[in-house]
């Protein structure tokens, strides 16, 4: 591959990722300005690390997840959508990959679930420290929390997966229709 070549290859790689970044943020924006939307918009942020990973190669994910994290807490006027991607939403898409490579399911499984448990913790304590919530309440509600935590992790993990196994039929018929379209 010549300089050119290469040149015209990173400067793609490096404005997708800084649209990704923009378009993560921008989901989390929602979150701030609405919320009861913010873990949800954290959901849909964490997608854009996914596409990341598999638009453009695999150390884009950590910059996405890095740059729309901060970003998101330095403009957003609410944080938490911020707090619940960089804890749990936008990290674990970049270790599943990892994750996914163990072979015995109980073990994969069981990773999994300590990740977003560890995750989730984290998420809670931050939670806790930027907003306004109470002990008395927390220490009610935050079995329910965890509970409630590992459902929706579980859920996003196969929504992720569902994304990675469609991503390429999806983006092959897009492309298609667009061509079509273009004559």
């Amino acid at each position: 591959m010549g300089y050119m070549q290469k040149s015209r290859s990173n400067a793609r790689a490096v404005a997708l990722g800084g649209m990704l970044s923009a378009l993560a943020v921008a989901f989390m924006s929602i979150g701030s300005i609405v919320p009861s939307l913010d873990m949800s918009s954290a959901f849909i942020a964490g997608i854009v690390v996914i596409v990341a990973r598999l638009e453009i190669n695999r150390t884009a994910p950590i910059s996405v997840y890095l740059v729309a994290g901060i970003l998101s807490l330095v403009l957003l006027p609410n944080r938490f959508a911020g707090i619940c991607f960089l804890c749990q939403y936008g990290l674990y898409p970049i270790l599943k990959e990892y994750i996914e490579r163990i072979r015995m399911k109980p073990l994969k499984w069981t990773v999994k679930i300590a990740a977003f448990m560890a995750m989730y913790f984290v998420m809670i304590k931050l939670g806790e420290y930027f907003t306004v919530a109470t002990d008395d309440i927390l220490e009610v509600a935050e079995p329910v929390l965890y509970a409630i935590g590992l459902v929706t992790s579980v859920i996003y993990d196969f929504f992720l997966t569902l994304i990675v196994t469609r991503y390429d039929v999806f983006v092959r018929r897009f492309k298609k229709r667009n061509t079509n379209n273009n004559k």
